[in-house]
């Protein structure tokens, strides 16, 4: 099904819930865009950063675990959504971004065993610098 089918679809089906609001109908790009928040990137990936986070305050390198590209991210995160959804958040997200974040992505999950081992908690702050860097409207003017 394309993504135009699928937001035509969306458009005549779709009922969020506004809490402040009330009921409040939503087609597809808005439903999507609430994931973006005014970003280039699905800020729900930021996530994927909680476990990082805890690695830091409680000192348990030993605990740390390879991070997910941004694509296993989203479709992991948004399975229940359906494939259609899924594709939606995909191409809505910047490209350029997208491999920025794999590419540091790649490079944490080789640098682990180093990092378990040395207990270098700068590295994973540096690393989730960098991640939350891709997330603000000006991409990466603070990646080292």
């Amino acid at each position: 099904m394309g993504l135009e089918i699928y937001r035509a679809a969306e458009l005549r089906r779709t009922a969020y819930r506004d809490i402040k609001d009330g009921p409040k109908e939503r087609n597809i790009d808005e439903q999507i865009e609430i994931h973006f928040r005014g970003g280039d990137l699905c800020s729900d990936v930021l996530g994927g950063l909680v476990p990082l986070t805890m690695v830091l305050r409680k000192e348990r390198f030993e605990s740390l675990r390879p991070m997910l590209s941004y694509e296993e991210y989203v479709r992991t995160s948004f399975s229940g959504y359906g494939t259609e959804y899924v594709d939606a958040v995909l191409e809505r997200s910047n490209k350029s971004k997208i491999l920025e974040y794999n590419r540091l992505v790649s490079d944490f999950n080789a640098s682990i065993p180093r990092i378990v081992q040395e207990k270098d908690s700068q590295a994973v702050s540096v690393f989730e610098t960098n991640i939350t860097a891709l997330f603000s409207p000006s991409m990466g003017e603070t990646i080292h």
